[in-house]
């Protein structure tokens, strides 16, 4: 088991993939996610069934700030500001959200999250 720098969020590598357990680093919650992959793993012959291969929202957003934090730097290699607003805005949809898979993130669930912004003053009332 792996901690993403950037989430915090634990991860395994099975078969060649990254798999995002869905809990932070070092909790209990990622122990038992961890055992009930193994399990399913081992009860498949080591392969994992093909519904897992779905990319749920944590692991998108997990990629995303992976990309971002390449991207998003000033010519001293120091992140811009727009980095930051990344993870914090990603933070409330991993949180809402992470468990989903992406196919079942719906119009309904992002304003949810817009809603959330405005709320805790990330954005203006639209």
């Amino acid at each position: 088991m792996c901690g993403h720098k950037a989430t915090g969020y634990t991860y395994v590598h099975i078969n060649g993939e990254r798999r995002y357990l869905g809990a932070k680093f070092g909790t209990q919650q990622a122990d038992v996610n961890y055992n009930k992959l193994i399990t399913t793993w081992l009860a498949n012959g080591r392969q994992l069934p093909d519904d897992s291969k779905e990319l749920t929202v944590m692991e998108l957003c997990a990629k995303y700030i992976a990309y971002a934090d390449s991207y998003y730097r000033h010519k001293d290699g120091t992140h811009t500001s727009q980095f930051l607003n990344v993870k914090l805005s990603l933070r409330t949809l991993i949180k809402l959200y992470g468990d989903l898979s992406v196919s079942e993130f719906s119009p309904k669930k992002l304003k949810t999250i817009l809603n959330t912004w405005v709320k805790d003053g990330m954005a203006r009332a639209f």
